[in-house]
């Protein structure tokens, strides 16, 4: 539940403006946890091959031994495609996979 809270504040703060910072409160039993969100960046998501598309990067501060998560959110959709987490060392991705045919990608040029 703490996560899809942080997620959908991450959502909102993102579509809002580029240069958004905010602190979140989330109470749950027995403590009060504070989380920074700032949008980072405003970048295209490469996709397979010569496909991408126009995120903003939202980084998500835990606040606990250099925790934090980077989110892609879809500039177009709102729809996060990307996240990639660091805690204690180690990294973890989630990634939307997306069909060779995807509409909503934007197709570069080959160099």
């Amino acid at each position: 539940m703490k996560s899809l809270i942080i997620l959908v504040a991450a959502v909102v703060l993102a579509t809002q403006a580029a240069s958004a910072q905010t602190l979140d409160t989330i109470t749950t039993k027995n403590q009060k946890l504070v989380i920074k969100n700032i949008v980072v960046g405003k970048e295209p998501l490469r996709l397979q091959e010569n496909a991408a598309i126009e995120c903003w990067m939202l980084q998500i501060d835990y606040g606990q031994m250099g925790a934090y998560a980077t989110f892609w959110i879809s500039t177009a959709t709102g729809e996060v495609l990307k996240m990639q987490e660091y805690f204690r060392g180690m990294y973890r991705y989630k990634i939307k996979l997306f069909a060779d045919n995807s509409a909503e990608a934007v197709r570069i040029p080959k160099k």
